[in-house]
């Protein structure tokens, strides 16, 4: 596990200069990242209210174990993505874990993992935020650009 952990700050690292995401954090992101950015580097862009969220733990797992969080999906803007949708985030914001809310309203951008069931992943990088914080106009543009092509 220490070695795991070693070898995702050493990658972290080498990834040239970024922007924190949290004190002490083996998390780091790339930033400004726009809308455009993060949609179209996602498998699925979705606005929906989180109704099973475990919260975040202080102590929990770091790599081996991920996080489950059902979002009931209220809008889709890319992809194939269910009424509710399971996605997988890290325990602890330290390695990029989403501090997903049960019963908040989010704008999700999420990966569909290279793994048998292609389960959605979400991290701190990948734009996911608080749909009041989305700018949801422009996000519908953005979806509907994407549908023309």
């Amino acid at each position: 596990m220490r070695k795991i952990a070693i070898l995702l700050a050493t990658a972290l690292l080498a990834a040239g200069p970024a922007a924190p995401c949290a004190a002490d954090s083996l998390c780091s992101c790339r930033m400004p990242r726009t809308q455009r950015d993060a949609f179209d580097g996602s498998d699925a862009v979705f606005r929906g209210i989180a109704i099973d969220a475990p919260p975040l733990s202080a102590g929990g797992p770091l790599v081996s174990e991920q996080r489950r969080v059902r979002i009931r999906v209220l809008e889709r803007f890319k992809g194939d993505v269910p009424d509710t949708a399971t996605v997988y985030t890290a325990w602890v914001d330290a390695v990029c874990g989403y501090p997903f809310e049960e019963g908040a309203e989010y704008v999700v951008y999420a990966d569909a993992a290279m793994e048998p069931g292609r389960r959605l992943t979400v991290h701190l990088c990948s734009g996911t935020r608080a749909a009041k914080d989305a700018d949801l106009r422009e996000l519908r543009r953005i979806a509907a650009d994407s549908r023309k092509t």
